[in-house]
């Protein structure tokens, strides 16, 4: 029981009795209860605490990720909390794979996963915002992980369904970012190793497998970025983590970055199908309230986001820019539908609402969008792809279709960004 003033820590049971106690613990009670509420559909995000999902297939480097990020962040003035990954748990502690002798075994473990892991993380993110300090909560994978390691879609679906979730509101509502860390089975294969995890049991084939279903299970996220192996070796793709985190806090931060290319026309369905890519496509609309503060190109902005999928399943942003020299720095977080609703009856009179049709996917190493622009240039296609820095500037190896469409790099163009 949490006691509120210091009579109760240091006074006697005979005080437990009183009625002025007994009338001033439902109050208490009710205010923690309060704190307590929501859903693994409710946005948990805020002001204060941000919580990111490190995903990625075996032996992909989340384990030295959490303790690097944890100390950086930490020697910067964060709180850090961890969430465990909920399988290593019940793994390690009993649950055996030969429990799971049927498809309802399958579906309960994948359920109790689930359940288990929105609790770990909610809990971390409630005692992080009570610390009234800057946190961070670091997931230890997160709740689209299931969708990889579910044996069917129909599985997966009554996951959902049981929990009370879309797929929507799991993947998108409850994180700032998710960061996909590629197994090391995938460009570094002479690492990849098991000894480290007495839990992984996957050959490389299976990892590399494992890791691309991942990718897509978070594809559509509005800040999934991917982590290769590259050249630069492991500390590369520490690098390019700590660089991506530093940028999601406000920290100053050089690294990958997104190149803008203008194209000619929309791609159509049978572009991506004949290429045999998987997409995800949402509607987007963005404005820029002037409740928050008005803002200029010079010293920073601020602008709200609604995203919703082809059933209308809808998930909503806040993104506050602020410019320091040439470093334009983001601080980003989840909010509720009331707050855009809020954000945009109040919207700048002086700037457009945007609208616009998003179709993301991957294409080998690269994340990928493109965005075609309802309101207020109906003509408009602009492809945004997320780049190494060692790519800046370099020739890009895209589909065939894509590449028939380009018409310039406009990356460094004035006229074509959004504010």
């Amino acid at each position: 029981r949490i006691q509120s003033d210091e009579a109760c820590a240091h006074g006697t049971a005979k005080r437990i009795h009183e009625p002025s106690q007994q009338q001033s613990e439902p109050k208490l009670s009710r205010q923690v209860s309060r704190s307590r509420r929501g859903s693994a559909s409710a946005p948990t995000s805020s002001q204060l605490v941000q919580k990111f999902v490190l995903t990625g297939g075996p032996c992909g480097g989340k384990t030295t990720a959490l303790a690097r990020l944890r100390q950086f962040l930490e020697e910067r003035g964060f709180r850090v909390f961890i969430a465990p990954e909920a399988a290593t748990t019940l793994w390690a502690n009993g649950l055996a794979l030969s429990d799971l002798k049927s498809e309802a075994d399958v579906l309960t473990f994948q359920l109790k996963l689930m359940q288990l892991q929105v609790f770990l993380e909610d809990t971390f993110a409630e005692l992080a915002e009570r610390t009234g300090q800057r946190s961070v909560v670091l997931c230890d994978r997160g709740t689209m992980d299931g969708k990889a390691y579910c044996g069917s879609e129909e599985c997966w679906r009554s996951v959902l369904s049981l929990q009370g979730l879309t797929e929507t509101t799991a993947r998108d509502s409850r994180y700032n970012a998710v960061l996909h860390l590629t197994t090391a089975a995938n460009g570094a294969e002479s690492f990849y190793t098991s000894e480290n995890n007495l839990t992984r049991s996957e050959a490389p084939p299976a990892a590399r497998a494992l890791d691309d279903r991942l990718q897509l299970a978070w594809l559509g996220h509005p800040r999934h970025t991917v982590f290769i192996n590259t050249e630069g070796g492991f500390e590369g793709k520490m690098a390019s983590l700590i660089a991506e985190v530093s940028r999601l806090v406000g920290l100053p931060a050089t690294g990958r970055k997104a190149r803008k290319f203008l194209l000619s026309r929309v791609p159509t369905a049978a572009d991506f199908l004949d290429a045999g890519l998987d997409t995800k496509s949402f509607t987007v609309e963005k404005c820029y309230p002037l409740s928050v503060s008005p803002g200029d190109l010079d010293s920073g902005y601020t602008y709200v986001r609604r995203r919703a999928n082809h059933e209308g399943m809808a998930s909503y942003g806040e993104t506050r820019v602020r410019v320091e020299g040439k470093e334009k720095l983001e601080f980003k977080r989840v909010l509720t539908d009331r707050e855009y609703a809020l954000a945009l009856s109040t919207a700048d009179p002086k700037r457009h609402v945007m609208r616009t049709q998003r179709t993301n996917f991957n294409w080998g190493k690269l994340t990928i969008y493109i965005e075609r622009y309802v309101e207020p240039n109906p003509d408009l296609c602009l492809m945004f792809v997320q780049a190494e820095p060692q790519l800046a500037g370099a020739a890009l190896e895209l589909p065939a279709f894509v590449e028939r469409l380009m018409v310039q790099e406009v990356t460094s163009e004035v006229q074509y960004t959004s504010y």
